[in-house]
């Protein structure tokens, strides 16, 4: 081969090795295009990265509004049934005297149905 008929390196037939399958041929150049299509995967892959923080950083703020909110009436729950307890302990004293003074009644009741 003279230095006049010999392939460029980067000339297709030098650089075909599938010379029986030619599905695909692969282009060693970069252009515009492929360098704009890169650039646009990384900035909407970092749009995409602060959005989804963006709304981790809301469901954390949310979920410790939620818990505040919850231990709050969880508190305030437990101030109403420690009344609610003393209220019944009061109501079953009461039952308890209204008990005593009818089976006191029901004694003086006898006695006196005894004199008779």
């Amino acid at each position: 081969m003279t230095s006049k008929t010999r392939p460029m390196p980067l000339d297709a037939a030098h650089h075909d090795t599938n010379q029986g399958r030619r599905f695909m041929k692969f282009d060693p150049t970069v252009n515009t295009g492929t360098i704009l299509q890169i650039a646009t995967m990384v900035v909407v892959g970092a749009i995409a990265f602060a959005t989804l923080r963006g709304e981790l950083m809301t469901q954390k703020v949310e979920i410790e509004a939620n818990r505040l909110t919850a231990e709050r009436e969880n508190r305030r729950n437990e101030d109403s049934l420690k009344e609610l307890k003393a209220d019944m302990r009061e109501l079953q004293k009461s039952m308890n005297d209204i008990k005593e003074g009818v089976a006191i009644l029901r004694g003086r009741a006898a006695d006196v149905g005894s004199k008779r």
